[in-house]
């Protein structure tokens, strides 16, 4: 955000960053094996079992950042909008994971499980279980991180990025405004190539081919409400661009705007 208005080339700011990895990694890598290799100096000791450690892959003395970034990582990869809901050996490790997740990223419950093991987590065991409710494996992934499926419409969320490096400090304002910068783009890019054939007049293929896009997006973790959301960002910013030739600022579009959606909220109630 530059607070002013300025001259965007799209072509030419894809250009610039064509060369880059979708990942970032040239940005981010440095500090993720940081992070992976992060450990509690001096803390290692003697734990009773290793089952959770070992499924999130990393050592019992690990830093609270190395096990939301690996975490991250492999739900990533097995999750169900990934692999397809009918893998069950992909079903079940995602499960694994997420509940691996929950017990050593609260420290109460990591100390009472390296004590004790996961017997010692049960409720007739230790009250710190009974304050602690498992949260099902897609709600958890997706209240933290969203959905990969989503990934065309609203890029990698901040959430997302800051897992991939362990919430890590070592990201600089600098780093981030370019990750940002990124984002835009490539977002920006895929827009323009969405609106490709309303543009060139095609607007009944064009309805059929995003109508098709709606249905399939609906289909992933939460998807029906995201996409719900994403038509009405896209709407607002839309009505207020155009309100922009009206008055300088968009402020009577985006005015109707809210008076229809308030209608449109007495109607459903």
């Amino acid at each position: 955000n530059e607070g002013k208005w300025v001259s965007t080339d799209l072509p030419k700011s894809f250009t610039s960053i064509m060369d880059k990895p979708e990942d970032d990694e040239d940005l981010l890598g440095g500090i993720q094996k940081e992070v992976d290799a992060g450990a509690k100096p001096g803390e290692a000791g003697e734990v009773k079992e290793t089952y959770y450690y070992d499924i999130l892959e990393v050592a019992p003395n690990a830093e609270p950042s190395a096990i939301k970034r690996r975490y991250y990582v492999l739900a990533r990869k097995y999750h169900p909008d990934k692999v397809g809901k009918d893998d069950k050996e992909a079903a079940d490790k995602f499960k694994d994971i997420a509940e691996a997740y929950q017990v050593l990223c609260d420290a109460d419950l990591r100390a009472q499980y390296d004590k004790e093991g996961r017997e010692g987590l049960s409720a007739d065991k230790t009250g710190v279980a009974e304050t602690a409710p498992q949260v099902d494996a897609a709600t958890l992934f997706a209240f933290l991180f969203g959905s990969d499926q989503f990934s065309d419409y609203v890029g990698r969320l901040a959430t997302a990025t800051s897992a991939s490096v362990g919430d890590s400090p070592n990201v600089s304002m600098e780093v981030a405004k370019e990750l940002q910068k990124r984002r835009e783009i490539r977002l920006a890019v895929k827009l323009a190539a969405r609106l490709d054939q309303w543009v060139a007049g095609d607007t009944d293929t064009a309805n059929v081919m995003w109508a098709s896009e709606a249905e399939e997006l609906c289909k992933a973790s939460f998807g029906h409400p995201l996409v719900q959301l994403i038509g009405k960002v896209y709407n607002l910013a839309a009505v207020k661009f155009l309100g922009s030739y009206e008055s300088g600022i968009g402020m009577p579009s985006i005015s109707r705007w809210a008076d229809r959606q308030k209608a449109n909220m007495a109607k459903s109630s």
